[in-house]
């Protein structure tokens, strides 16, 4: 059963009322799950290509196959040389990234989760995950199937409130953090840009992370404003451009002088404009209004609150 739905339906009267049984509802978005892990393609190894060596990490794990080749890191397919099992291995390919593999391994390495990544060790320069088989969310293209969406991000509200309850923020989820299985289960990827909340961070004062998914007050003010509140305003962001294939910014501001990039904000009120409201099924716009609110002092950052307005928009 998914988490906290008979808990969370019990705790709202609007939810009482409801002609849908708490447990029918567990029943039901289970159903969608596994519907959902039909639409993800299967991972087959044979199409990756082999690796450029096959350097024997942890003392026990053989690099096989490469499964991406980033800018700064690439991630390999490799073998555990005793039990044959299969994991994931992050390599920095430059000095200057090492110190955000080794941070993402300290931050894993703190969270133990479905859906989160698992950590499972790490070697000098790399981090072993397990290994992931589906595809990044934005592989599965603009959903034309809410329900779907409903679910996926209900469960990944219990990856945030993992992370959130450690004293832990993403500062970088988007779309391609967000990771889809075989067996419809989302789990957050990346974590080399968290911030640990109950310690000194070396890179809060600076913007880090994806200016298209960034809270306007984290762009303006840095990542010093980056906490629960704005992992939830980029959340929003992602469920947007899920089921439209757009952002809803409007305005232009520059960021930085450094920076050639913009990013649309509006300069006051509301993010949601109505040309974007109006591009939402109406089911989705309390959901959204809520997330995507300009105003820091009213984010959306209640992970109680949000499961239930996914599952009044589920089942209402």
């Amino acid at each position: 059963m998914l988490p906290r739905i008979e808990q969370l339906a019990a705790q709202v009267s609007p939810l009482r009322n409801w002609p849908v049984h708490p447990g029918e509802m567990a029943k039901r978005m289970t159903d969608l799950r596994r519907e959902l892990g039909k639409l993800v393609p299967k991972f087959s190894p044979a199409t990756l290509p082999p690796a450029d060596h096959y350097h024997l990490f942890g003392g026990k794990f053989k690099v096989k196959n490469l499964i991406a080749n980033r800018t700064y890191t690439a991630i390999y397919l490799a073998t555990d040389e005793q039990t044959g099992e299969s994991i994931a291995i992050k390599r920095a390919l430059v000095r200057e990234e090492i110190h955000f593999v080794l941070r993402e391994s300290k931050i894993l390495k703190r969270l133990s989760h479905p859906n989160i990544i698992r950590y499972l060790g790490t070697d000098n320069d790399s981090l072993m995950m397990e290994l992931l088989t589906g595809v990044p969310l934005t592989h599965l293209g603009n959903f034309n199937r809410e329900d779907l969406l409903l679910v996926l991000m209900y469960e990944a509200t219990e990856g945030l409130r993992a992370m959130h309850q450690n004293q832990l923020v993403h500062r970088d989820i988007k779309i391609d953090h967000l990771f889809v299985s075989e067996e419809g289960e989302i789990k957050f990827l990346d974590f080399g840009l968290a911030r640990d909340l109950s310690a000194d961070s070396d890179i809060e004062g600076n913007f880090f992370g994806t200016s298209q998914y960034a809270a306007p007050e984290v762009i303006r003010r840095g990542q010093r404003q980056a906490g629960p509140e704005a992992d939830f305003f980029s959340f929003g962001l992602v469920l947007f451009c899920g089921l439209t294939g757009r952002y809803p910014l409007a305005r232009k501001i520059k960021i930085d002088k450094s920076l050639s990039d913009f990013v649309s904000f509006p300069a006051w009120g509301p993010v949601l404009n109505t040309e974007s409201l109006g591009m939402l099924p109406l089911r989705f716009r309390p959901i959204l209004t809520g997330l995507l609110e300009r105003n820091p002092k009213r984010w959306l950052s209640d992970h109680d609150e949000f499961q239930r307005m996914i599952l009044k928009a589920l089942f209402n």
